[in-house]
């Protein structure tokens, strides 16, 4: 994921086929992070997933298409947050993007 700018980040690998674009939080303080989303993907087969210390939120577990959603998540001191966009080995549409912005 790059940052874009205006507090976004946007996956950064378009066109790649199976391929996999990541971002790595580690919570410095017990916190709720808030997490907004955009997909537009090729529904059922990229995946977008927020894990927080290995296990996959359920609200944010394997999600594709064409969707815009928010993630609430309570975190303790030194969890891990791993946020992905899983490309598959096929198709590349001109969508296929994930954004994301923490909003706490």
């Amino acid at each position: 994921f790059v940052n874009d700018g205006f507090g976004n980040y946007v996956s950064n690998n378009k066109y790649q086929n199976s391929s996999t674009a990541s971002a790595q939080l580690t919570a410095t303080a017990d916190t709720t992070l808030v997490i907004k989303y955009l997909l537009d993907t090729e529904g059922g087969f990229d995946k977008f997933t927020i894990t927080v210390n290995g296990t996959a939120v359920s609200d944010a577990n394997g999600i594709s298409g064409l969707k815009k959603g928010e993630v609430s998540i309570s975190l303790n001191r030194g969890d891990i947050v791993v946020i992905s966009y899983v490309k598959d080995d096929t198709v590349s549409c001109i969508g296929d993007f994930v954004s994301f912005s923490i909003a706490s």
